[in-house]
């Protein structure tokens, strides 16, 4: 399927070449060549060539939507896949499970923190959606950078951020909620100490 460890179980077990090298152990959250054009791919067919993979409901966000658990019962190779049709026939979106050990584009994981999906993105800032609400912490402006080109030209790579540090009442208000956007050069975000705390791959619809 390209997203390696889904289609190409080989590559779950590790990447070879440099991606090896700079990814480090554990499968790799990543595209290649073989990624199906605009996620053409159905949950039977994930089920044929992933074993034990599960049909059932993934959580995204707020809610429950129908899709295909990889690698169940594998710890930190669980992975969730959700479809933008309800035959599920095409790949929406792969995202990673709590305590994933999948590794992203340019070496991220769980746990990376924001300066190095700074350094991901060329140095460029990042707007981010206000923490702590249900699609607070993501990453929703590039500034023009690479980071959302990382997956492959069919494909974009999703970042999740998720404070560590504690805050004022007040400062920490400031950069929390719904209709909120921040930017990584905040120096109240910088203080928040942001990780990631989930990462993506979203399939781009059809033209």
């Amino acid at each position: 399927m390209g997203f390696d460890g889904v289609g190409d179980t080989a590559a779950g077990r590790g990447a070879s070449g440099k991606d090896a090298g700079r990814a480090g152990a554990g499968p790799q959250l990543r595209l290649s060549g073989q990624c199906p054009r605009h996620g053409e791919i159905a949950a039977g067919a994930l089920q044929g060539r992933e074993k034990g993979a599960k049909v059932g409901d993934v959580y995204v966000a707020d809610s429950l939507e129908s899709g295909v658990r990889l690698f169940p019962d594998e710890g930190g190779r669980e992975i969730d896949v959700t479809f933008s049709d309800e035959k599920m026939t095409h790949v929406e979106f792969v995202m990673t499970v709590d305590k994933s050990t999948w590794s992203g584009p340019s070496g991220l994981r769980l746990g990376s923190p924001m300066a190095d999906v700074v350094a991901a993105n060329k140095g460029r800032p990042l707007k981010i959606n206000g923490f702590d609400w249900d699609y607070g912490g993501w990453v929703s402006d590039a500034n023009g950078g690479p980071l959302n080109g990382l997956a492959g030209k069919e494909c974009a790579f999703g970042v999740k951020l998720d404070t560590t540090a504690a805050l004022s009442e007040n400062d920490g208000d400031k950069i929390i909620g719904e209709g909120v956007t921040v930017t990584s050069t905040d120096p109240l975000v910088i203080r928040a100490k942001p990780v990631i705390s989930e990462m993506s791959i979203m399939f781009r619809p059809k033209p």
